[in-house]
């Protein structure tokens, strides 16, 4: 069974199990790191490998001057010098296993003031990390003597890379489906990149298919309405595969003649798009998506 195969309906919001110890005597912090599951898992071209990215924050101000909770920023916490620990990379998997240890020295002084920072991140294969699901905890929030594992919820990274538009077409006579009127819009663009394309990606039952790409355009391309990307993009889809099917759509820039994935969406077979897309045949269905994080 493939990790496609696996995936629920209904999304469960992702956790990482992890066990914390502080050794005031020694002023010592020690932390286990045993796995994170049901991040958000779309189908892929190569096998998937993830890392997690621990950052130990000292120092931090917890509440305002009257007294209220306060969010601390990334920007802030890069102002106390994190001290940051990574796991090797390992296959990607609904429950992603790490089991590694880690340890740090912490005053005691700055314990009621640390906290530590977890992302969970895809990385390619250039060892570029992405950051899928992150979240956050103070060392004191619970008691700490001796080691305890938690089961910590975690937020999906939703960082505002831009939209992509585009329509779906069936042909069921001949059994094609097509992509076409790509529209990417407020595109969080590298200054130096080269150039931007969409890449679209069909899998059935998990296993890849088809992939096909658009033109490519320059930076200096995009309109008022967006970057435009006029070719159509013709897969083959049999009929009795349309309920198996997922389209993944990437918008992807080069930098230094090296591709970078800028952000994707899927479209699933029970997806509101799909759905209208069997319901108007022969004529296209087109829907915005909010483009996420991706390798």
């Amino acid at each position: 069974m493939s990790d496609f195969d696996e995936l629920d309906d209904e999304p469960k919001t992702p956790t990482v199990t992890i066990a914390f110890e502080y050794i005031e005597a020694e002023e010592t912090f020690n932390f286990y790191i045993r796995r994170v599951s049901h991040a958000p898992y779309t189908p892929s071209l190569y096998p998937k490998y993830s890392k997690a990215v621990m950052h130990i924050v000292k120092g931090l101000t917890r509440k305002t001057w009257m007294g209220r909770k306060r969010s601390i920023s990334w920007e802030e916490m890069l102002s106390h010098e994190p001290v940051p620990f990574r796991t090797l990379a390992v296959p990607r998997c609904i429950t992603t296993v790490f089991n590694e240890f880690f340890t740090c020295q912490i005053p005691k002084q700055l314990f009621h003031n640390t906290l530590i920072k977890i992302d969970f991140c895809d990385v390619s294969r250039d060892d570029h990390e992405v950051t899928i699901a992150e979240c956050e905890y103070w060392l004191d929030t619970n008691p700490i003597e001796r080691f305890r594992e938690f089961e910590i919820p975690m937020t999906i990274s939703t960082p505002d890379l831009g939209e992509l538009e585009f329509s779906l077409t069936y042909l069921p006579t001949a059994q094609r489906l097509l992509i076409t009127n790509c529209t990417a819009t407020n595109l969080r663009i590298d200054p130096d990149a080269e150039e931007v394309h969409v890449r679209a990606i069909l899998f059935v039952n998990g296993r890849f298919e088809e992939i096909h790409k658009s033109e490519h355009r320059l930076p200096r391309d995009e309109t008022p309405t967006g970057w435009n990307f006029a070719k159509k993009l013709v897969f083959d889809l049999m009929r009795n595969h349309i309920r198996a099917a997922v389209v993944v759509c990437q918008v992807v820039q080069r930098i230094d003649g090296i591709k970078r994935v800028i952000g994707q969406c899927d479209v699933r077979s029970d997806s509101g798009h799909w759905t209208r897309m069997l319901k108007t045949l022969r004529e296209p269905a087109s829907e915005t998506y909010r483009l996420r994080p991706a390798v």
